[in-house]
């Protein structure tokens, strides 16, 4: 199942013509992905940012098309590096890192997604581009070519991309085997719900248990408060001058906030230097 098959596949049991996915998984992969409705589909671009952390296996010795278990096989080598040469090199790929997106994936070069022009035939290569991995632990070694290791990265980042990147660099080559992401951003593995779990809580009419409002997903972002004098200019996307502005968090300037006003999340904003006056980037109401 894909990231689209889900968003369809949940607005059918909702009800709800608005479903938004924050970052595409890999269909043969599993895990934490957090699901927008209604206005808050709005808010997606906010959340896409968040860094992810992963539990991945790698097959050593063995390279595909699409850099994962269901591809054609391109090269094989039984030639297998050591548990301790496998651990000094994946600490050479901690830290900003470039990265040449898989040919099969969802990413769109002239409109096109690359996987449909692979499956067709034609097989275009992507821009490199810049990622960074914060941290790679190593698992475990299973004798004699897998490997388990965990990963936090920034948004963008291939998981196959980085196996077949450490398996060339290891001269064997590699395949990501299993995927599951862990989390992206603030949300876990351990708060998120299965499709059956979702379906059977709309189906019993409880799903408002298990949705968490629009701001509190957003709490990484700090928070501005506006007067009710403001407000009708505030949804209507114009500045508000900071005479205007009851509270704002000790926010740097140019920070992307919530906008509140009167305890109501009314969107997100951002604080203009020098004027220190808001701006609406993002209106909810």
């Amino acid at each position: 199942m894909t990231s689209n098959d889900l968003t369809r596949t949940l607005s059918k049991a909702l009800g709800i013509s608005k479903v938004g996915h924050t970052g595409t998984l890999d269909p043969g992969a599993a895990g934490v992905l957090p699901i927008c409705l209604g206005k808050a589909t709005k808010l997606t671009e906010y959340l896409l940012s968040d860094n992810k952390t992963y539990r991945c296996e790698m097959v050593l010795g063995i390279e595909t098309d699409t850099l994962d278990a269901y591809g054609t096989v391109l090269r094989q080598s039984t030639d297998y590096p050591d548990e301790n040469t496998i651990k000094i090199v994946l600490t050479e790929f901690i830290g900003d890192i470039s990265q040449i997106p898989p040919a099969f994936s969802a990413l769109k070069v002239n409109g096109n997604k690359l996987y449909e022009l692979a499956r067709s035939g034609i097989i275009t290569q992507a821009q490199s581009r810049n990622v960074t991995v914060t941290r790679l632990d190593f698992i475990r070694f299973i004798h004699p070519n897998r490997v388990m290791f965990e990963v936090d990265c920034s948004k963008g980042t291939y998981i196959r991309t980085l196996c077949q990147d450490i398996g060339r660099r290891l001269g064997c080559g590699a395949y990501m085997s299993f995927l599951l992401r862990t989390a992206s951003g603030k949300f876990l593995l351990s708060d998120a719900y299965t499709i059956d779990e979702i379906e059977e809580a709309a189906t019993l009419g409880s799903i408002g248990n298990i949705v968490i409002s629009m701001d509190e997903a957003l709490d990484q972002y700090g928070k501005v408060v506006i007067s009710q004098n403001a407000y009708k200019r505030a949804v209507n996307g114009n500045i508000i001058s900071f005479e205007e502005i009851i509270s704002a968090d000790d926010l740097v300037e140019a920070a992307i906030a919530r906008v509140f006003c009167e305890n109501r999340f009314i969107g997100m904003g951002k604080i203009l230097p020098p004027s220190g006056k808001l701006t609406m980037e993002k209106v909810l109401i």
